[in-house]
């Protein structure tokens, strides 16, 4: 360090080292010069584990101005700290961790600014006999020579090395310089607690992505240690995890036992405080992550906000911080342990926080996570070590479940320690580890559970009552809903981000919603041209037939949401292998998609006829796509895939032979604002138009060559048909002779809704999840896609239905209004109705047969007290449903986007 007394700074060096293949660290040339004013944190003594830490900026100032604090984008921190005197086994060496952050995160977008980056860093060297050849490492055993080893040996002889640790290392210490970026600020300068939880999501997010690419787990989650950022001129903050001092690399097989206690008292975890000698995972950070919300909700960011003198002593989180490390620890097993115990801790909140019921309610589900989790193994007992609860004990070392026992196996055999993402089920990692070594290249796809497992779950627990819907204004209705997941209804960490999200980014009641035609309305405009490369069959007639909707204008609302979809899980955690030719464990990997359009028999010379059909539709595809069918689509960091672009108009193709042949069924006259099919060209000519698009829709889907993707999609012929079959009738039970029932009852409306999900609902759901299958999605997000599809294919229809007693003209609806009561179908409406009206009833069993029926169903459904409201406000709940599925996917605007498609579906007019 050098006082340069013109412009009144310091000018620090910082060294330049590398690592040399042995993995040890040699100086470089040139060492990087920095200039500071600011003190962060000052010398307190000699062997304190940090001896100072600077801002400092890295150009060379022109005047003492330059250096202000806000100029300065850098920390530099002096240690002078307990080492190893080889810097190449110092395997808690602080430098190398944050370079082999940097180098595994380099690419991962979600980390960005999350972490210290370091530009330079390592042991300090000074020169000894001051020409410059005599540099050395600035170190005890440097300094004090002959001193150093004798006081050692003597140490030796008094009986230190009974601990097996080599003497000399209580007295050798190393001088360490290091400059990262960002710069944070502390916590205590926040002022809202949605701020805080977008801040604690941003640490604990880049925390695991840190465990689990480079390793490190960082053992110190700490208020000193988690800070923050302003972003947007200070609209919206992020969370910045810093100082690796304590930190360990799992992935070195003799690092894979706590060394020794760490951290900052009140959030040290209970196994850190205890000195457990167990396998290092995450789960202690994560712990230390709720202890530190629990502070921060019991004494505010800063003094300010603390509680009030008088009752410091009676908070119950005050024990954490007084007495013997062993007696805190248990204080917090009980705390943990005992639900009673934890809300006692959590009613001392300080109420007036805004939002502190929402930070309460988090709080409750990371504890409920971390101890209730039914899949935690053995060697993940965290907070349950030596726990005095039996019955918690036995709950963790009992591994359940099928992904459980696998994880118990490969615990067995790979002696790794492996946990998973945040909040997610503990086996997962194991299952991880179990794929890689057993994955092919082809074959079924192995269950990778993901995540965020729980809480698919959870919402497949969930059931909508539409017989007791109650007629509300559907702004009312989504205003209730908002407000039952500010209360917390919405138990998880991605409502509370999903929450503070929108309340921190922006001034408007929701953060503004992403238009999908921005994010994919090229790709869909070459969606007509695709269709009709993928028609091609070499006779004009069937070629006009087949494509005679696509030349409409639809609204392509299944092939938008494959391509969304696609965007979403792209940048979704992966599974391990790859289960097809065309899907892989990366996007970088090389994969040739030109097998969409080549035929899998390329030897059978006899069939001249299948060889002439595969050559039109290569020759035909070949152009598609602007003359790129192959290249993956890339926008903002989200990926279409080819395959995802093929499965978009093989849902098209499906759903259109869909409508041909519903068209000839009931007669209908219009389609699209057009002659419906068979009124131009006949019954026939449209029946066989409908089967040959089915057939292209199948071949294209095979030569995916995903086995479960053609699966699904097969089942969705199946349920095609098999909703058909149930239109035949409106309800269940009216076959048995009975007379008609007074008013229907929940049977009847689930009826409705399963018939309504065959229909409509299953092309959109299982399409959802095929692309999420074509991303190589876990399946937590794959399931979440299918659920957003389901609820959202429900919502379509029940506003198709809607639309039916409401349009004010064919034109609008591009079909007949009122059509659906002259086909004799009981949609939601008048299902409504009919609860107000028994005399619906027989209208209803005889599929309003007689002269006036429609009419009268018609009349009685407007003179209802709200079945029009009813069922709007039954596909809001759809429609939310569809939306709280969507938060398990990752932040993107293509999630937005999706989310925006969900509420146009509840204000379309046609």
């Amino acid at each position: 360090m050098t006082w340069l007394s013109e412009l009144k700074c310091w000018q620090i060096e910082v060294p330049s080292l590398q690592e040399n293949d042995g993995g040890k660290q040699t100086p470089t040339a040139d060492s990087k010069l920095f200039y500071t004013q600011s003190t962060i944190v000052a010398a307190k003594h000699l062997f304190g584990r940090h001896t100072r830490s600077f801002l400092a900026m890295d150009i060379n100032p022109l005047c003492t101005e330059d250096i202000a604090a806000e100029n300065c984008s850098y920390v530099i921190k002096d240690s002078w700290i307990k080492s190893t005197l080889d810097s190449g086994d110092d395997m808690r060496d602080k430098t190398r961790h944050l370079r082999k952050i940097r180098d595994k995160l380099v690419n991962v977008r979600e980390a960005d600014g999350c972490y210290p980056t370091i530009v330079a860093g390592g042991r300090v060297q000074f020169d000894r006999s001051g020409d410059g050849r005599g540099a050395v490492e600035d170190t005890t055993a440097s300094i004090l020579g002959g001193i150093f080893h004798a006081v050692a040996a003597s140490m030796d002889n008094l009986g230190s090395g009974s601990t097996k640790e080599d003497p000399r290392l209580v007295l050798f210490r190393a001088h360490k310089r290091i400059a990262t970026t960002p710069v944070g600020k502390p916590l205590r300068h926040l002022n809202c607690l949605l701020k805080l939880i977008k801040v604690m999501a941003d640490v604990m997010r880049v925390h695991s992505r840190i465990r689990w690419d480079a390793g490190i787990l960082h053992r110190d989650i700490s208020s000193n240690n988690v800070l923050f950022y302003e972003i947007d001129g200070g609209k919206d903050v992020r969370g910045l995890l810093i100082d690796f001092d304590h930190a360990v690399d799992v992935s070195v097989p003799k690092i894979t036992r706590h060394l020794d206690r760490s951290g900052t008292l009140p959030f040290m975890s209970i196994n850190n405080l205890a000195g457990n000698i167990q396998w290092v995972t995450g789960l202690d950070d994560w712990e230390s992550a709720l202890y530190l919300m629990c502070w921060i909700g019991t004494y505010g960011f800063n003094k300010q906000q603390a509680p009030d003198p008088a009752v410091l002593n009676e908070l119950k989180i005050g024990t954490w911080c007084e007495g013997s490390l062993d007696k805190i620890a248990w204080l917090k097993r009980v705390f943990l342990e005992t639900e009673n115990f934890f809300h006692d801790l959590t009613d001392q909140f300080l109420q007036g926080l805004p939002m502190v019921g929402h930070l309460k309610c988090l709080v409750h589900v990371l504890r409920s996570k971390l101890i209730s989790n039914p899949d935690l193994g053995v060697e993940f007992h965290g907070a349950l070590e030596k726990s005095a609860s039996q019955g918690f004990h036995k709950m963790a070392t009992n591994a359940r479940g099928t992904l459980a026992q696998l994880g118990a196996f490969v615990r067995s055999i790979v002696r790794k320690p492996s946990e998973t993402r945040p909040l997610g089920q503990f086996a997962v990692g194991t299952a991880k580890v179990a794929h890689m070594l057993e994955s092919a290249t082809t074959g079924v796809r192995a269950p990778i559970a993901g995540p965020r497992s729980q809480d698919v779950a959870t919402l497949l627990e969930r059931r909508i009552v539409a017989s007791g819907v109650q007629a509300v204004d559907v702004a009312a209705a989504h205003t209730n809903t908002q407000q039952q997941k500010d209360m917390g209804v919405r138990h998880d960490w991605t409502g509370a981000l999903d929450r503070a999200s929108r309340v921190v980014g922006t001034d408007e009641k929701t953060k503004s919603l992403v238009d999908p035609k921005e994010l994919v309305g090229s790709e869909l405009s070459f969606i007509t041209d695709n269709l009709a490369r993928l028609l091609e069959s070499g006779h004009p007639m069937l070629n006009t037939v087949s494509r005679y909707y696509f030349s409409a204008s639809g609204k392509h609302i299944r092939p938008l949401l494959v391509m969304l979809v696609a965007q979403a899980t792209s940048t979704a955690t992966k599974r391990q292998g790859k289960s097809s030719a065309m899907v892989g464990p990366t996007e970088s990997e090389r994969i040739d998609y030109s097998l969409m359009d080549r035929t899998a028999s390329q030897n059978i010379q006899s069939d001249l006829e299948s060889r002439h059909v595969n050559q039109l539709i290569q020759n035909a595809t070949s152009a598609a796509h602007g003359g790129r069918p192959y290249t993956p689509f890339v926008k903002e960091g989200m990926t279409i895939l080819p395959t995802h672009r093929r499965l978009a108009e093989i849902t098209e193709m499906i759903h259109t032979s869909s409508l041909l042949h519903d068209d000839v069924i009931d007669h209908a006259e219009t389609r699209r604002g057009m002659p419906a099919i068979h009124q131009r060209f006949g019954n026939k000519m449209a029946i066989f138009a409908g089967d040959f698009l089915l057939a292209r829709a199948s071949m294209a889907l095979a030569r995916l060559r995903d086995p479960e993707v053609i699966e699904i999609m097969a089942s969705v012929l199946c349920d095609l048909v098999d909703g058909e079959f149930k239109q035949l009738k409106n309800l269940e039970d009216e076959d048995n002779g009975d007379a008609p029932m007074a008013r229907p009852d929940e049977n009847a409306f689930s009826y409705y809704l399963e018939k309504t999900y065959l229909k409509t609902g299953s092309l959109i759901a299982k399409s959802c999840r095929s692309s999420a299958i074509l991303s190589n999605a876990t399946d937590d997000v794959v399931e979440a896609t299918y659920i957003y599809g389901r609820q959202l294919g429900i919502a379509f229809q029940l506003i198709d239905d809607l639309l039916d007693f409401t349009a004010t003209s064919t034109a609008q609806l591009g079909k007949p209004v009122g059509a659906d009561l002259e086909l004799g179908l009981a949609t939601a409406p008048v299902l409504y109705a009919w609860q107000q009206f028994p005399e619906l009833g027989p209208l209803v069993a005889r599929k309003f047969a007689y002269e006036g029926d429609a009419a009268k169903a018609w009349e009685l459904v407007h003179a209802s007290d709200g079945a029009i409201a009813r069922t709007r406000a039954l596909a809001q709940r759809y429609v939310d449903h569809a939306i709280e599925a969507l938060m398990i996917l990752p932040p993107s605007s293509a999630r937005d986007a999706l989310e925006s498609v969900a509420h146009s579906v509840l204000t379309r007019k046609k």
